[in-house]
């Protein structure tokens, strides 16, 4: 576990996307609560399928957010298009379904069954469609772990607001490695530029002695190589930076990680993409990094 979380502080997951990134004339923010932090991301990251995945207290415990274009469906239509597609996947049972209202907005919600890798798997989703775009939260876990989440996922789900765009985690969904990441658009070579926020406790450690040690556990990822690296100070916090490149397989990646250590908690940022992609959200990142504050 040690050192994948260290090594999440150049490398972050590959994952196969799909759609192009839009822009937002007006700049628009999704504010992220977390007991922690607050972070405030700039939605022109995101592409036409933006996720954010919050990782939870235990395996396979997760609470996901997906934003998509809706042009043509309201609600009613959605959610009817929605069941046509999952109709025919095997092992997949609607369970319970209706309406719920959130903030004065209507959702539509639903419990599930279904397996993954042989695993039984529950999840409650709920969704809307507000200003041209479907909202899709839902949260899954093991279905024997599924019920002693669910208020504080309905919590959650309740914080949610569409205008302007926020949620807050509650505390106990996030475990004390807590791991969140947002996904942006897929790139030529099917990598899915992403960034994620890590915090985790490091009571030993001053923020020089944690920076030696990460760049010693990163120099073992396969052509790991430091272009740039210093310190900088974001809400009056010091942090270090480094921009690196690697490889994941075949496909040649950059990076920039900036971390901090105070009230015995690291916190960790890190964007990565494909080298021709990288100067794409570069400024998104740093928006990220000015924006982001710790409780």
């Amino acid at each position: 576990m040690k050192f994948f979380i260290y090594a999440l502080c150049f490398a972050a997951l590959a994952v196969f996307g799909f759609g192009h990134a839009y822009a937002s004339a007006e700049a628009e923010i999704l504010s992220i609560g977390y007991p922690h932090y607050e972070a405030k991301v700039p939605v022109t990251f995101f592409n036409d399928n933006a996720m954010v995945m919050f990782y939870g207290p235990e395996e396979a415990v997760t609470f996901n957010m997906v934003i998509q274009p809706e042009p043509d469906r309201n609600l009613e239509q959605y959610t009817a298009f929605s069941k046509e597609q999952i109709k025919n996947l095997p092992d997949f049972k609607v369970e319970n379904e209706g309406f719920e209202t959130y903030n004065g907005v209507k959702f539509a919600t639903a419990l599930n069954n279904f397996k993954r890798d042989a695993m039984n798997l529950k999840s409650k989703g709920v969704w809307t469609v507000f200003n041209k775009k479907a909202y899709v939260l839902t949260y899954t876990a093991p279905a024997a772990s599924f019920e002693k989440y669910l208020k504080t996922a309905d919590a959650a789900f309740a914080s949610f607001k569409t205008a302007p765009l926020s949620i807050t985690m509650p505390k106990d969904f996030v475990p004390q490695n807590s791991i969140m990441m947002g996904f942006g658009e897929s790139t030529p070579e099917e990598f899915r530029i992403n960034f994620n926020i890590i915090v985790k406790p490091e009571a030993e450690k001053t923020l020089e002695e944690f920076t030696e040690f990460s760049k010693k556990e990163a120099s073992k990822i396969p052509g790991f190589t430091i272009l740039k690296e210093g310190y900088e100070t974001y809400g009056g916090v010091k942090y270090f930076s480094v921009i690196h490149k690697f490889k994941q397989g075949e496909v040649p990646l950059k990076a920039r990680s900036v971390w901090t250590i105070t009230n015995k908690k690291v916190y960790i940022l890190t964007y990565t993409s494909t080298e021709g992609s990288f100067s794409k959200y570069e400024a998104d990142i740093e928006s990220l990094c000015k924006n982001f504050s710790v409780k």
